[in-house]
């Protein structure tokens, strides 16, 4: 099977796709995989096996215009020439009739989510109205469409223009057949042991800056405990100015008393490291597709406490407490909580693990279905 695959958004792609995709690549030696992105992006510089090759599209003087000509006419005559089997599309994808079978997987939950999440974009609400619309004339002439949830499959069939072929092929968790577990470098570790120390009870918060992620309400809430006298910190995968950029002074006083310990982004070979270090998690993103924190949560053995919205409740079930997603109070009742109850973060523990039974076990498995699915959409245009 010849399979176009095409990631329009600028810069690096999503890890677990990068996972996902060179899993395929690997699973599938008799397939042929053609990569398109626009220039300059991590895409461009992938060294995989013989069935990889790499399509470079130079953006020009404006990468919006450049992603409107691909989407317009540039994929079909790609998979036309290349005498594809079916086109792949993350989030965006053709915008106007192509012969080939074309499936698109939905990984921002922006696209689909009703209008009222646009404010926490942090691009302008007329940028996310356009992306918006594009991906409805993505969907209008897609033969297939995956998501990573039954709740994004339940929005993307709400919609009229919503093809028949609606699956919802999960995520996996890392383990080290797909990435080397490395220990934490020494920059790290010097951070873990400086503050409150080491030893005081850490909760982890695995999340990039983006004002979906909500670290405000996190940053209320460890107030409220320092306030109350509790030893506790939360570790940030975000850069100190970023907390600053999102918290102000009283983010900065935070980090000065040792209770919010921002480390910057880390990568997947040195996360297990950090989750086996702290004692809890804690996720409050106001907006998911699939979050692989609360994935990660669960399989590494570690408590959490997420958001009281529907994504977090159809990932966790019983496997976490909930608080108010606005309500710094309420996250710092449920973080005393379970620092002072072993018998809750026993119970979260064991739930989790059962829960993460009804999710794939590895990417292999992951990547047997998304092949699967492919094939079905190429087989039956």
């Amino acid at each position: 099977m010849n399979v176009l695959f095409f990631l329009s958004g600028p810069g690096a792609i999503y890890p677990n796709l990068k996972v996902l995709f060179f899993t395929l690549l690997k699973l599938f030696p008799e397939d042929t995989y053609y990569a398109v992105c626009l220039a300059p992006s991590e895409i461009s510089s992938w060294h995989g096996p013989k069935n990889l090759q790499i399509i470079t599209v130079e953006q020009g003087c404006c990468r919006e215009w450049a992603r409107f000509r691909l989407c317009s006419h540039g994929l079909g005559r790609l998979a036309k020439e290349k005498k594809i089997d079916v086109i792949w599309s993350i989030n965006i994808g053709p915008y106007r009739h192509v012969k080939t079978p074309n499936v698109l997987f939905l990984q921002n939950a922006y696209q689909v989510y009703p209008p009222s999440v646009m404010r926490y974009h942090f691009h302008n609400r007329l940028q996310v109205t356009a992306l918006r619309y594009f991906f409805r004339k993505s969907l209008r002439h897609s033969d297939g469409v995956m998501v990573e949830t039954p709740l994004m499959a339940q929005y993307v069939r709400a919609m009229r223009s919503a093809p028949r072929r609606v699956t919802a092929i999960s995520k996996a968790v890392e383990s080290e057949d797909d990435i080397a577990i490395q220990p934490l470098p020494d920059q790290i570790l010097q951070q873990l042991d400086g503050g409150l120390g080491c030893n005081v009870f850490s909760f982890f918060y695995a999340a990039s800056s983006y004002p979906h992620k909500n670290h405000a309400t996190l940053i209320g809430a460890m107030e409220v405990l320092r306030r109350q006298g509790v030893r506790a910190r939360i570790v940030l995968t975000i850069s100190v100015d970023e907390l600053f950029a999102l918290g102000g002074e009283k983010a900065r006083s935070l980090v000065e008393s040792g209770h919010l310990l921002p480390i910057g982004r880390i990568g997947k070979e040195h996360l297990r490291p950090l989750y086996d270090m702290c004692g809890g998690c804690v996720m409050p993103s106001v907006l998911e597709s699939q979050s692989s924190s609360h994935l990660e949560a669960m399989i590494w053995k570690k408590p959490q406490i997420s958001a009281d919205l529907p994504y977090a409740r159809e990932l966790c079930g019983d496997a976490s407490l909930y608080a108010e997603p606005k309500n710094p109070d309420d996250w710092a009742a449920k973080m005393q909580m379970l620092m002072e109850s072993s018998e809750h973060r026993e119970r979260l523990v064991a739930a989790g693990l059962e829960q993460m039974e009804t999710f794939p076990k590895t990417w292999r498995e992951v990547a047997r279905q998304v092949r699967s699915f492919l094939a079905e959409v190429a087989g039956k245009k």
